[in-house]
Parts: structure tokens; sequence; C-alpha cells
């Protein structure tokens, strides 16, 4: 029979919350503190311990923040929430949490812990005492009511409902815990597979596809690289500044992913192009959902299209892959995948944290953006076109990811960098990935380093395969501007939001130019 919770706990608990548990259900929240307790000796109900308990502080803070209420004390405001903030604080202190955020409503303070506006008389106590804890504070960062994570987890499902339902999900070895209502993050119009209208008609393309006031570009010579493993912080800090992308004057070589894997991820995904038409539908694309096979983007029946057939899913983290999709994959691509995402994760990771140290930021607030974040992979067929000039393969559009790594299957020169107003080709180098930057870094950096505007060519002749991987925070975390980053002379210039929300969003905008993290800029008050 498991042992039963030390009493001393619940004595805790009530000492935290007081007689008044604002109408919990004491018999319910001992049966979920009992399973919590019964499986503390297990790796990954230790893992969620840490995960809980600032929730529990989040708790504590919201009750102090009321306190007007409970105690009939005359405390509002900033003042309210400097005292909670102080208490939560010494909460996370005295029990070995370090990494946390704090979200306030109250924009005055937020700007006061960040030294960036002189401190009011009526909380000049209270700011007295939270700066005496300054050496290792949180993140202070300010939202509105509607954005609040906490918040709206708590008045949507209630506490005892929400940590019940991960204790549950545990149990069932689910390791990242997401709503399958938010699962689908957007649909796509049905339109023609491209692939096999080149099939049927060698000689023309439909009108849809048309583009005639599709610009040129200009064309530059030399090709080099960049080595993972000796990274020049300068010159990575550089090329991300200025060009947003490893690009044609430095893919990535000698970047420790298996050269026989990369060789059986090329095969494998041209033999899933080459499966016949009734094979490829069965992984298509379901209504509202833009992961599977077909084309993503597609809002309007008057847009233009481009001339591409795509599968797009998400590969890690593994329970948020789709069960009709991913499993249902060929064997040997499923497997190559598998092992192909994880290199790439590491691959990613690497990259992340010579950027971290190339911009001088507080290594955890990227690891704690990327380390368990989301991966996806979007494989491109582009067939060959008979009006390459008049046809996009992919529209212009910077990604709106972290980080992208792309992987050419076949050495077809198409993609393309826009640079100071003009389209530059990215030659093709053997065994190298393509790394560029993306909206959410450079939100991350606060725009210190540009997300770069490409598009795809197509060629008259040749097909085009290739195999862009995605990296974003965790889908049910939140992004912003690094605080470690922002300064009095740097302020905030994009908003924090839920990925969510960010995500949702992009998937229902058609692809135009980087209009979609220009719709993410803000000013400080809106912080």
């Amino acid at each position: 029979m498991a042992a039963s919770p030390p009493k001393a706990i619940f004595k805790e608990l009530e000492v935290l919350w007081g007689s008044d548990w604002v109408g919990w259900s004491r018999s319910s929240f001992r049966v979920c503190l009992a399973a919590w307790w019964e499986g503390r000796h297990q790796n990954k109900l230790l893992k969620f311990v840490h995960q809980v308990v600032p929730l529990l502080i989040y708790w504590h803070l919201w009750k102090a923040c009321n306190g007007v209420k409970y105690e009939s004390k005359r405390i509002v405001g900033a003042q309210a929430e400097a005292r909670s903030l102080l208490v939560g604080v010494n909460l996370c202190l005295q029990r070995g949490i370090a990494i946390f955020d704090v979200e306030m409503d109250s924009l005055t303070l937020v700007r006061i812990l960040n030294r960036l506006a002189h401190c009011p008389w009526g909380i000049h106590t209270e700011v007295q005492q939270l700066m005496g804890v300054a050496s290792s504070f949180p993140r202070i960062l300010h939202c509105y009511r509607q954005a609040n994570q906490v918040a709206d987890t708590l008045a949507n499902t209630g506490w005892i409902q929400w940590i019940d339902t991960r204790i549950r999900a545990l149990k069932l070895k689910r390791t990242t815990i997401v709503d399958p209502k938010t699962r689908k993050l957007g649909g796509s119009l049905n339109v023609p597979f491209v692939q096999e209208l080149a099939k049927k008609n060698p000689f023309s393309v439909p009108t849809r596809y048309i583009r005639p006031d599709k610009d040129q570009y200009s064309t530059i010579s030399n090709s080099s690289a960049v080595e993972v493993s000796d990274l020049e912080l300068q010159k990575l800090h550089s090329t991300c500044k200025e060009w947003g992308f490893f690009h044609n004057c430095q893919q990535l070589i000698n970047h420790g992913v298996s050269s026989s894997l990369v060789e059986k991820l090329k095969s494998e995904v041209q033999n899933f192009f080459n499966l016949p038409m009734v094979e490829k539908n069965k992984y298509g694309q379901e209504p509202g959902d833009v992961e599977g096979y077909g084309q993503a983007f597609v809002k309007l029946e008057e847009q233009k299209l481009d001339w591409a057939d795509v599968l797009y899913m998400i590969t890690q983290p593994e329970d948020l892959r789709k069960p009709h999709l991913f499993p249902k994959l060929p064997l040997p691509l499923r497997e190559t995948l598998d092992q192909y995402s994880r290199e790439l994760k590491i691959l990613a990771i690497k990259v992340l944290e010579q950027m971290t140290k190339a911009l001088g930021m507080k290594l955890e607030d990227m690891t704690m953006l990327f380390q368990e974040g989301m991966q996806s992979m979007r494989m491109n067929y582009y067939p060959p076109c008979p009006q390459p000039e008049l046809v996009m393969g992919l529209c212009p559009h910077s990604d709106a990811v972290g980080l992208t790594i792309l992987l050419q299957v076949n050495e077809v020169e198409a993609l393309q960098i826009k640079k100071a107003g003009a389209w530059v080709p990215v030659v093709p180098l053997p065994n190298a990935f393509i790394v560029n930057v993306g909206d959410i870094l450079e939100i991350v950096t606060n725009g210190i380093y540009k997300s770069v505007e490409h598009r795809a060519t197509v060629n008259l002749h040749n097909k085009r395969l290739s195999i862009a991987t995605f990296f974003s925070p965790k889908l049910d975390g939140y992004m912003g501007p690094a605080p470690s980053l922002i300064t009095p002379k740097n302020p905030a210039i994009f908003r924090r939001i839920s990925m969510i929300d960010y995500l949702k969003a992009f998937f229902s905008r058609e692809l135009d130019g980087k209009s979609f993290i220009d719709a993410m800029r803000t000013q400080i008050e809106d912080f």
C-alpha cells in the first residue's frame, strides 16, 4: 500500500493558504496530492513537481494580490502586486527555484523593477524589499489580463482539474501537455497537386500559378562554408545581423549529422513523392489542419498558387506527432525521419548556444525557449515547369519560427534571399545545411538578428526537392524579447505572446514577405 503524504505537507499548505481554502474541495485536493506523492520516485513525476511548484506559488500570489478581499487590508494596485511578488520570490528562493517568469498587470511596477522608471513614494518600501533579492530576480514581464497564462488556466479549468489532468497525463507517459483543441494550428484550402498537373500537361501552366510581375534578382559568385564546431562568434554575429542567413557565403559543414543518415533521408523522401497519388492521399491535410500532404497558406479561391507540393508535420516532441501522419508513414521513411529529427535538434541547440554567446545573452533565456521546444518539418517537391520565369515555387516570406535548417535533397539552384532590395541566389554546397534566422529569433533578440525574406524559383528541366526543419519554443509556452537584451537604451520593440496564438495567427494568413513579424511590433507601453 502506498504511503500517504506527511501531515506536514498539508500543514504547510494551510499556512500558505490560510484556513479558508477559497472553496476548494479538500478531499479532491488530497486525492490529487496523494497521487502526486505516490509517484514521487518516478523520474517524470519528479520533473512534474518542478513544473507544478511555481504554479502553486502563482496561486498564492493571486490570493495575496486580493488581500483586501481575504484580510480586509487596504492594499491595491502596484502595492498589492509588489507585496505579493516579494512573497512569491522568497518562496521560490527558499525552495531552490531560481528560474521562473512573473507576469504582472502593473506596467509601473514592471518598469521600476526592470530599472526603466523611478519608484513613486507610495510603493517605495515594497520596492526596496524587492531590490534586496534582485541578484536572484526572475524575469519580470507585463501582460494584459487576457494574455495572462496562469489566470486563464485557473479561470477556465480550476486548479483541481488542472493538476488532476496533468497527473493523469503523466501516468499515460505523456511528456508534454497540450489541449487537443489547440492541436490544429490552421488550415489551407484544397488545391490541385502540382506533381500531377505537371504530368498531365508538361507544356503550359494554369493561369492561377502565373505571376507576371515576378521581379528579377542580382547574382554573387563566391561560395564558402562555416564549420559548426568552429563558428567564429564575430562572423556568426555579423551574418545573423546583416543577412539573417548562413547563405551562399556561409553554409554549415562538419555539422555532426551522419552523412549516411542524410543520404538515406534524401532517398526516402524521393521515394515518398514517387508513390502513386492514391498512396500519398492517405496523408492528405484534414479540414482545418495545416499538417499533412498538400499545400499550405491557401486562404482564397482567387489566390495565386505556388508550384510545389509539400508534406508538413510536427516531428518533436513525439507526443505532438499526429497519429494519422507520422506513425503511418512508410517504415523506412518513418525510422529515418525519427533519427534525423533527433540529430537535427542537437545541431540546432549547438547553433542557438553559439548565437547566445555572440549576443551576450543569458544562456537560460535561450535554452528555456528551445530546449523543450517544438520541431516541425516541411518536405517540398518542385516539379519541372514549362514557364519557370512566370511561376514561383515558394512565394517571398520569412519563416515564422526560431531557426530553420534546410537540406537540399538534390543540388538544383532555386533558393533566393532578399538583400538590399535584390534577390540573391543561394548556390547549394555538397553535404551542407543552409541555416536561417526566423521571425521568433528576431523577436527574442529584440531586432538584433534579422529574419531573412526568401523565396524559391522553379526549373525548366529539373525537379527540386528540399527538407526544411523548423525549431520553435514549446507549443504551450510564451515568447517575447529576451529580458537580458532589454535596456533603457534598447527597449522591447516586440510584444510577448503565447505560442498558440502566434502560430494560429501565422497559419491564418497568406505568405507575404515580412508582414507577419511587422504586425508583432509594439511600443514599450504595450508591455
